[in-house]
């Protein structure tokens, strides 16, 4: 049970970071299409 909660809990943090780097990368290429 708590190694679920862990699971899911790294599956969050992961995919929030994927997130964060693809909204860094899409707002460079914004500013540079500017």
């Amino acid at each position: 049970m708590i190694y679920e909660h862990v699971n899911a809990c790294i599956k969050f943090e992961t995919e929030r970071d994927i997130a964060k780097t693809t909204l860094k990368e899409l707002s460079r290429y914004l500013h540079e299409l500017i």
